[in-house]
Formats: structure tokens, sequence, C-alpha cells
């Protein structure tokens, strides 16, 4: 689809939903996050869906969209920091967007009457799913002749509308599935309270021995069952900066598989700071409970006790103290703990910041 001649567009950016984990037939593969779908080879139109009641009297009837005085048509951000800062970034394909027709500016972006994808950028979690799936995946998406890159540490071209696939892409989206691993490590209790490695107290995060578990992780996984065991309290992820967004992935597994267990992340001191790449975790959904520090010492078992006092999840039920925890009676009191991070928020359990809803 070319936008027409006589036309100049708008190169704005915003966000679309897709379902990389599945092929498309008979729907096409990119929707607006509030369902509307776009069909490739045809602009998307607007059209105002809004309620009367939400309308100014000078445009209750319709009208063509948008309008200055109403809430219709095709929004976009001007900028792509602009759409990370409000969170579209993490709600599936971001990329530009060609705007044209009737256009409404506004501080932050634009509504636009017609609009046509120009360049989409896969999310990185594409890397969790095999080469074969992901050519299939991609099969669907060439068809609107939008370029196509996968977001890494600087967007990779996979495929160009003038010259096809994209070889380098291509064997870095190769090289980044084999490269889907995080370290974990599983800790469960002996009923009285104390967590354990292999039947061993685990006191200090220094010592947890870590296994690599290989992404993606699905319901027949044996690791999953080890998750589900009730015996299973807590999983310890290795957290280093080239893991985050895998690690996010990981912990999201954990949690549908049991929404009871704990999630701690083992980090090096430096990077548990507010400008440092952990941090950008410490508010999203699939955020750890409670972050280590890789050299901490009796850190573990008083992160444990913490969290189960605050969220009641665990074997705390109130009311008593843990063995031979903080102020159980007759109880040996723990040595002095490392500080550990648990982030605001978090007990109950609630969803990430809100984000304000495009109309299309």
């Amino acid at each position: 689809m070319n936008v027409p001649d006589y036309v100049s567009p708008i190169v704005a950016y915003r966000a679309w939903q897709w379902d990389f984990a599945r092929s498309w037939t008979s729907t096409p593969p990119l929707k607006s996050l509030n369902g509307e779908w776009w069909f490739p080879g045809r602009p998307l139109s607007a059209k105002c869906g809004a309620p009367v009641a939400r309308c100014s009297p000078t445009v209750r009837n319709n009208h063509n969209a948008p309008q200055i005085d109403c809430r219709c048509g095709i929004y976009a951000a001007k900028t792509f920091d602009q759409l990370r800062r409000m969170g579209y970034d993490r709600r599936g394909i971001c990329g530009e967007v060609n705007l044209w027709g009737t256009i409404v500016e506004h501080k932050f972006g634009w509504r636009a009457q017609f609009a046509y994808p120009k360049t989409l950028v896969l999310p990185f979690e594409i890397v969790l799913i095999g080469m074969s799936e992901v050519i299939e995946r991609l099969e669907g998406l060439t068809a609107y002749g939008a370029d196509i890159l996968v977001d890494g540490r600087e967007n990779i071209a996979l495929w160009a509308r003038e010259s096809g696939y994209n070889s380098a892409g291509l064997d870095f989206l190769r090289t980044r599935q084999l490269a889907a691993v995080a370290p974990i490590a599983f800790l469960t209790t002996d009923g009285s309270g104390i967590l354990l490695q292999n039947g061993v107290p685990a006191r200090h995060s220094a010592e947890i021995v870590f296994k690599d578990l290989r992404l993606p992780l699905n319901e027949t996984d044996p690791i999953v069952r080890q998750i589900q065991e009730p015996q299973a309290k807590v999983v310890v992820i290795d957290l280093i900066p080239d893991t985050i967004r895998l690690a996010r992935h990981v912990i999201h597994a954990i949690r549908k598989a049991n929404d009871q267990i704990f999630v701690f992340a083992r980090v090096a001191r430096g990077e548990m700071g507010p400008m440092n790449a952990a941090a950008s975790m410490h508010f999203a959904p699939d955020a750890p409970d409670a972050y280590l520090a890789r050299d901490g010492r009796f850190d573990v078992q008083d992160a444990y006790i913490r969290l189960s006092m605050k969220s009641m999840k665990g074997w705390w039920k109130g009311g008593a103290f843990p063995p031979g925890g903080t102020g159980s009676p007759g109880g040996p009191l723990p040595p002095p703990a490392v500080p550990v991070y648990s982030p605001p928020g978090r007990f109950p359990r609630t969803p990430g910041p809100s984000v304000v809803a495009w109309a299309i």
C-alpha cells in the first residue's frame, strides 16, 4: 500500500497488538490496542465511536474523524521515547506509522484521519520461539510492505520491502535464541520454615548454586512440575543486565505455574540503584518479590520471613513467630541481615501502572 503521491505524511510512532506465539490465517496479524484490525494493503480510516454524551454540541452529529472538539482519530506519538514512557513498547509491536488526511496535533502526538504502518519493530520476546516459527509469523507481517526490525540493543533489520529477508538479521536472531537461558535455583522448606537447597539450609545468596533454564518454558517441562511441588517456596534468578528481559518471562512463567511461590532476583550491589538496568523491573507487573545482593550474607532466610509476613502466602499465618526467626520465643536471633530490596506495592500483587488506552 502506497501513501498517495500528493500527500506528505507525518511519520509518528504507535503500538499494535500482535500474538507472536501463533500464526495467522483468517485474520490480519495486526490490530490496535482497542481491537481495531489493520488490514494489509489498505489504510486504516478513522471513525468516531465516542458516545454522544462525550462529544461537544458542535460535533454530536455524524462527522468525519478526527475533530478538534472530539476524541476520535488514529492516535500516534511524536517520538518513540514518548511511546516507551507511556508503556506501549511492552504491549506488542511498536513502530513507525504514516499519518495523513485531517490531523489534529497535541502536545505529545497526533490524531489522524488515515494511517498505515511504515516500520514494524518486533518485541525482543520473539527470540523465545524457534526460527521456523519466526519465519511463519513474519510471513504474515511482510504483507504490509513495512520494513521489519527486531528490538535488540539496537534495532536489527529482519526484512525490508526492497530486498526481502536480511541474512545478518536472521543470524542475529538465531544467536539470541541460542542464548535464551536464565540461571535459576529452587529453594524448598523443611516444614519448619527453614529454606533449603538440596537439603542444605540456604543462608547466603553468595552460596546459592544455579542451573540454566532454557526458554521457552512450557507446561510439559519437568521444571514446571518442580515449581508446582508444595515444598517449593522460592525461585532465585541470577540477574545480569543481558538476561533482564528474559528474566521477566521466566518470572511470568513461574507465577503462571505457581502463584504462591516467591521469586527472588540476585544482583550485584552496583545494579540495585535507581539508575541501573535491574531497576527497570522494580515496578513491572513481573518484577521479583525481592532482590538479594550477589555477595549477601544471611539474607535469604531473612527475605523469606519478611515477605511471608507481608504477603501471607507462605507458611507464615500470623499470630506465631517463624521458628528461629526474629522474635521467636526462645529462638536464637539471626545475624544482622543485608538489606533486601522489596518493591513497594507488591503485596497484594497489583497490575503495573495503568495506561490510558488509545482510541484506535
